[in-house]
């Protein structure tokens, strides 16, 4: 079974975090399995603190990292990602989701979660753009990439109903994903 990679890209304190970290209470609400995470405290999604989960949801491994400041977090999510040494066959990593930060905000995600450069990275956030994609290739597949950013006081969505949204937005797409399987 082919490893599906899922990329949060964003600025610093743009919600990456938080998303996910919601997605995972999703998982939860869903009756899925936390079989792993890091701090025990953790479960109010609020909480700013990164976390690596693994999670049991529809008889499928997913890991969700909300690590993905530094280039270590990126290679330590991809450790977690292929380590399945722990579980059965039926049950290794199918969908792996890492955040990811960037900066300065020179890439955009296209409508087919692809992504589109529009200047010069800084090398640090090209890296860890570049160490889940290759990932993703030696897996056979390509990273789908989701973009958050951070709600601007003018909108109308708080910053809880942006991540929100974003969140379900992924749900969906790990639906999908898991569907084709």
């Amino acid at each position: 079974m082919k490893v599906k990679v899922i990329g949060l890209i964003g600025l610093k304190d743009c919600g990456k975090t938080q998303t996910l970290k919601m997605l995972t209470h999703k998982f939860n609400e869903r009756k899925a399995i936390i079989v792993r995470h890091e701090y025990k405290k953790d479960f109010d999604f609020r909480i700013k603190e990164d976390n690596r989960y693994v999670i049991i949801y529809k008889d499928k491994r997913i890991c969700v990292c909300t690590y993905g400041d530094t280039t270590e977090d990126i290679d330590d999510n991809i450790e977690l990602f292929k380590d399945n040494k722990d579980f059965p066959k039926e049950n290794q990593t199918c969908i792996a989701i890492s955040a990811v930060r960037i900066y300065p905000k020179r890439v955009e995600v296209t409508e087919n979660h692809k992504l589109k450069y529009t200047g010069d990275l800084c090398k640090k956030s090209k890296y860890r753009i570049e160490a889940l994609e290759k990932f993703a290739k030696d897996n056979g597949t390509e990273v789908i990439w989701f973009e958050k950013t951070k709600a601007s006081h003018h909108e109308k969505e708080s910053e809880e109903a942006s991540n929100e949204k974003m969140c379900d937005e992924i749900m969906k797409k790990i639906d999908e994903l898991i569907d084709e399987m």
